[in-house]
Protein backbone atom coordinates (compact mmCIF):
# COMPACT_ATOMS: atom_id res chain seq x y z
CA UNK A 1 0.00 0.00 0.00
CA UNK A 2 0.86 3.69 -0.35
CA UNK A 3 0.07 6.48 0.54
CA UNK A 4 -0.83 10.16 -1.12
CA UNK A 5 -2.52 12.73 0.56
CA UNK A 6 -4.65 10.68 2.60
CA UNK A 7 -6.14 8.18 -0.08
CA UNK A 8 -5.02 5.02 0.25
CA UNK A 9 -4.07 3.12 -3.28
CA UNK A 10 -3.92 -0.94 -2.89
CA UNK A 11 -2.07 -2.79 -5.32
CA UNK A 12 -4.19 -5.36 -6.85
CA UNK A 13 -3.39 -9.11 -6.67
CA UNK A 14 -0.39 -10.54 -8.76
CA UNK A 15 -2.49 -11.97 -11.41
CA UNK A 16 -5.04 -9.20 -11.44
CA UNK A 17 -2.46 -6.51 -12.34
CA UNK A 18 -1.22 -8.85 -14.92
CA UNK A 19 -4.43 -8.48 -16.60
CA UNK A 20 -4.51 -4.85 -16.53
CA UNK A 21 -1.10 -4.45 -17.61
CA UNK A 22 -1.83 -6.54 -20.56
CA UNK A 23 -5.25 -4.33 -21.08
CA UNK A 24 -3.21 -1.27 -20.62
CA UNK A 25 -0.38 -2.33 -23.16
CA UNK A 26 -3.06 -3.35 -26.20
CA UNK A 27 -4.69 0.06 -25.64
CA UNK A 28 -1.23 1.79 -26.79
CA UNK A 29 -1.38 3.03 -29.72
CA UNK A 30 2.35 2.53 -30.16
CA UNK A 31 2.12 -1.49 -29.89
CA UNK A 32 -0.89 -2.10 -32.30
CA UNK A 33 -0.16 -5.05 -34.45
CA UNK A 34 1.65 -6.60 -31.67
CA UNK A 35 0.10 -10.12 -30.92
CA UNK A 36 -1.12 -11.29 -27.82
CA UNK A 37 2.14 -13.21 -27.25
CA UNK A 38 3.99 -10.13 -27.54
CA UNK A 39 1.70 -7.97 -25.31
CA UNK A 40 1.75 -11.10 -22.63
CA UNK A 41 5.97 -11.33 -22.80
CA UNK A 42 5.85 -7.19 -21.86
CA UNK A 43 3.27 -7.24 -19.94
CA UNK A 44 5.16 -10.07 -17.46
CA UNK A 45 8.70 -7.45 -17.69
CA UNK A 46 6.90 -4.29 -16.56
CA UNK A 47 6.32 -2.98 -13.20
CA UNK A 48 3.88 -0.21 -12.21
CA UNK A 49 4.69 2.57 -9.98
CA UNK A 50 2.36 4.92 -7.63
CA UNK A 51 3.13 8.26 -7.85
CA UNK A 52 1.81 11.53 -5.13
CA UNK A 53 0.26 14.46 -6.08
CA UNK A 54 3.27 17.18 -6.88
CA UNK A 55 5.97 13.75 -7.18
CA UNK A 56 8.23 14.05 -10.14
CA UNK A 57 8.31 11.10 -12.61
CA UNK A 58 11.05 12.25 -14.58
CA UNK A 59 14.01 15.12 -14.25
CA UNK A 60 16.11 17.21 -16.83
CA UNK A 61 19.57 15.44 -17.20
CA UNK A 62 18.95 12.44 -15.67
CA UNK A 63 19.31 8.73 -17.47
CA UNK A 64 16.54 7.80 -19.84
CA UNK A 65 16.82 4.27 -19.25
CA UNK A 66 13.08 3.96 -18.48
CA UNK A 67 9.73 4.36 -21.15
CA UNK A 68 6.61 4.96 -19.19
CA UNK A 69 2.96 4.54 -19.91
CA UNK A 70 0.28 6.71 -17.95
CA UNK A 71 -2.31 4.07 -16.26
CA UNK A 72 -3.92 6.66 -14.12
CA UNK A 73 -3.76 10.55 -12.81
CA UNK A 74 -2.14 13.08 -14.95
CA UNK A 75 0.90 15.12 -15.12
CA UNK A 76 2.55 18.25 -16.70
CA UNK A 77 5.57 18.51 -18.20
CA UNK A 78 7.89 21.15 -17.64
CA UNK A 79 11.28 22.83 -19.17
CA UNK A 80 13.83 25.10 -17.14
CA UNK A 81 12.76 27.42 -19.55
CA UNK A 82 9.28 27.80 -19.31
CA UNK A 83 7.37 28.02 -16.11
CA UNK A 84 4.02 27.00 -17.40
CA UNK A 85 3.28 23.55 -18.33
CA UNK A 86 4.19 22.99 -21.78
CA UNK A 87 2.10 19.88 -22.25
CA UNK A 88 -0.13 17.48 -19.84
CA UNK A 89 0.14 13.68 -20.26
CA UNK A 90 -3.17 11.44 -19.39
CA UNK A 91 -4.09 7.64 -19.02
CA UNK A 92 -2.51 5.26 -22.11
CA UNK A 93 -0.11 7.87 -23.10
CA UNK A 94 4.29 7.52 -23.48
CA UNK A 95 6.03 9.30 -20.90
CA UNK A 96 10.01 9.57 -21.47
CA UNK A 97 10.08 8.55 -25.22
CA UNK A 98 12.33 11.03 -26.79
CA UNK A 99 15.01 10.56 -24.06
CA UNK A 100 14.58 6.50 -24.27
CA UNK A 101 14.62 6.40 -28.23
CA UNK A 102 16.79 9.17 -29.00
CA UNK A 103 19.41 7.39 -25.69
CA UNK A 104 20.08 11.18 -24.86
CA UNK A 105 19.24 12.57 -20.96
CA UNK A 106 15.85 13.84 -20.28
CA UNK A 107 15.03 16.69 -21.72
CA UNK A 108 12.07 18.18 -19.24
CA UNK A 109 10.29 17.25 -15.58
CA UNK A 110 7.37 15.44 -15.63
CA UNK A 111 5.56 16.10 -12.25
CA UNK A 112 1.94 14.37 -11.44
CA UNK A 113 -1.01 16.49 -10.51
CA UNK A 114 -2.82 14.16 -8.85
CA UNK A 115 -2.14 10.71 -7.40
CA UNK A 116 -1.08 8.49 -10.51
CA UNK A 117 0.46 5.37 -11.40
CA UNK A 118 2.81 4.45 -14.45
CA UNK A 119 3.78 1.31 -16.33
Amino acid sequence: MMMCLGVILVHMPEDASADVTRGILAAVSAFDGWTPADLEALATSAKTRDLCRGEALVRPGEAADELYFVVSGRFAVHTGRIQDAIAEIGPGHPIGEIGFFADIPRTASVTALRDSQVL
